[in-house]
């Protein structure tokens, strides 16, 4: 009707991203965002979800192939002290860039966004695979990071407007479960391709794959335009914010930065390091001045981070992520370093948390919606992260193989019951409109804590490594142990001396697992406060 239509122009005319806007909308889906929405037909989803699944699950096996493949990478370009930016500069941009593109997915057409996305991905997927030094790698895996940044939120906003609220939990754990394919065939795949060709094909396959994706989402996806697009060009570069997120970009560079160097390149007295830290306090402190004097037009909209299940939703997904990447990269290093297995047989022992991941993952993306809440998995992967953590840091190079076997199943079991969770709240709690930029702060988030944890962890892994090493064997320099590969460290020392440096290897890696034992019991901090709000069967009449 007339009246009811003007009603509804109204409503989507009229942000409401205040606490106390948003605390009147109904915390779950309404009845008139469920009629603003057309979902599509059975069949055409079944594709779309196809190609959705397929991007994910290349972005996801984008990362754990590299952390099967970095001691094989660092052996040929003699690249120890770089181990750390493999990782880092792909995670920079993807997280930086997941505000620019939860911004453009609220204000764009989502299918060519998206489409951008993955477009990004693959050429700096073609460069790491070309790559003909250390450098060369780094800039791919950065100029991936960007499309990276828009594909797992895209396909989550895509989601979300193609079925009911009520069926994104279990999709959610669908793609949850395509990651956690992807983290079971990922190390497997590494090592069948560098046993058989070389380390780049890990990277050509991705634009093979991209192919069918981008023929699903060029013909058969057509999603609800915005319903507040800008209506000029010079209006949409101003929602996107530019001198914010450069704030927001230069002061994780700084902080990463100083990560990286501190205690390896400079110590952290030096006075780059304190400048660095410095800086990385003053920008960020200008980045949220300008976001708070912005408010709704804000590149990170303070309505939308104040509620308190996004704030103690992303501090989750920082603590839980963070503590995943540790484990993503220097798990499969002990297992190659210390006990000297190859790519492919250090995949297979991964299996353990890989299976426990998966299996779980799929189960909470099942069980959130029959048990109408998603805070009880998120207590579980507390508890089970922070023990499994603990049972691992317990690991000498002596120890058996069935011992990291059987401490990986707790950690697995966390990591599983933490991935999707926070998303879910997001997806719940939100109005359709603001769904896409809650997205994208927790996804943000996550991004952000492996980007941290990463960083943190090498520089505890090669500073600890290095001074260590020089220090027992005062023969072999500092510089010396940084341009070796991981595995070339067994040949720095006589055979005698073996188990000595087995032993230093082995402390170097258990203090990165420090780090993520803190992680995984600070992530409480961010269960206690998350809201319980139920997952309904259905609109809210």
């Amino acid at each position: 009707m007339p009246t009811m239509e003007m009603e509804k122009s109204e409503k989507t005319q009229t942000p409401a991203l205040t606490p106390e806007e948003l605390s009147q909308r109904s915390p779950t889906p309404s009845t008139e965002d469920e009629e603003e929405v057309h979902y599509v037909g059975h069949l055409k989803f079944s594709l779309i979800f196809i190609g959705l699944c397929l991007s994910v699950f290349q972005v996801a096996l984008d990362e754990v192939v590299l952390g099967t493949a970095i001691a094989t990478i660092t052996d040929e370009f003699h690249s120890l002290q770089d181990t750390g930016w493999y990782g880092s500069a792909y995670l920079f941009t993807d997280c930086a860039f997941q505000l620019v593109f939860g911004r453009l997915y609220s204000m764009l057409p989502v299918k060519t966004v998206y489409l951008g996305a993955l477009l990004l991905f693959e050429i700096g997927s073609i460069i790491c695979a070309t790559a003909p030094n250390s450098i060369a790698l780094i800039l791919g895996r950065t100029i991936a990071g960007i499309g990276a940044g828009g594909i797992l939120s895209g396909a989550l906003t895509i989601l979300s407007q193609s079925v009911p609220r009520a069926k994104v939990a279990v999709f959610n754990g669908i793609l949850g479960a395509v990651n956690g394919v992807a983290f079971i065939c990922g190390p497997l795949l590494a090592g069948g391709i560098i046993n058989g060709t070389t380390w780049r094909w890990i990277f050509y396959i991705n634009p093979i794959m991209a192919a069918p994706t981008f023929a699903i989402i060029i013909f058969m996806l057509k999603v609800k335009a915005p319903t507040t697009p800008p209506t000029t060009w010079k209006q949409k570069i101003e929602k996107l914010d530019l001198p914010a997120f450069t704030l927001f970009l230069a002061s994780i560079l700084c902080l990463i930065l100083a990560l990286l160097w501190g205690g390896k390149e400079y110590s952290w007295k030096n006075a780059r390091i304190i400048v660095l830290f410095i800086l990385f306090g003053v920008l960020m402190g200008a980045f949220m001045a300008v976001q708070s004097r912005k408010g709704d037009e804000a590149l990170v909209p303070m309505g939308i981070v104040k509620r308190r299940s996004i704030a103690f939703g992303m501090f989750f997904s920082f603590c839980t992520s963070g503590t995943g990447f540790i484990l993503e990269y220097y798990l499969p290093i002990w297992l190659q370093v210390i006990k000297d297995l190859s790519v492919i047989s250090s995949a297979v022992k991964l299996l353990p948390i890989i299976g426990a991941a998966v299996v779980f993952t799929t189960l909470c993306g099942i069980l959130t919606p029959v048990i109408g809440h998603y805070v009880p998995f998120m207590i579980i992967a507390t508890a089970l992260l922070s023990v499994g953590m603990g049972l691992l840091s317990t690991l000498e190079y002596t120890s058996p193989i069935r011992d990291v076997l059987g401490y990986q199943v707790p950690a697995g079991v966390g990591l599983g019951c933490a991935l999707q969770q926070t998303l879910v709240a997001a997806q719940t709690i939100l109005p359709m409109n603001d769904i896409p930029i809650g997205v994208s702060l927790i996804v943000l988030a996550q991004t952000l804590g492996g980007t941290i944890a990463l960083s943190a962890a090498d520089t505890i892994y090669t500073g600890t490594l290095a001074s260590t090493i020089s220090a027992r064997f005062p023969e072999v320099s500092a510089s010396e142990v940084l341009n070796a590969g991981n595995r070339e460290i067994r040949n720095l020392v006589p055979a005698e001396s073996l188990a000595t440096i087995m032993g230093l290897c082995n402390a170097a890696i258990v203090k990165t697992w420090y780090l993520s034992i803190g992680l995984a019991a600070a992530s409480v901090i961010g269960v206690l406060g998350m809201e319980w709000k139920r997952v309904t069967a259905g609109p809210q009449k």
